[in-house]
């Protein structure tokens, strides 16, 4: 049996979808202006993966994680 065509790109379902927290509030609130913040979700959870797979990490050539002076592996936010 084969699959059905897809009727639609992959992409397209996620095209109504904000690109973050900040974007989705700006589509919500109006009068709120996305451009003078700056949400920083991505750069967090990045970090956080990079700690959690290293080996991964290394392999897409990614900088190591900055580690916290405590040497708890959590850097503290700035």
């Amino acid at each position: 049996m084969s699959k059905p065509a897809l009727s639609r790109p992959i992409t397209s379902r996620k095209a109504g979808i904000a690109y973050n927290d900040i974007d989705a509030l700006a589509r919500h609130v109006d009068g709120f202006d996305a451009t003078h913040y700056f949400d920083q979700q991505g750069e967090v959870e990045t970090q956080a993966a990079i700690r959690r797979w290293p080996m991964l990490a290394r392999g897409l050539g990614l900088p190591p994680a900055p580690e916290a002076p405590d040497g708890s592996g959590t850097a503290p936010n700035p």
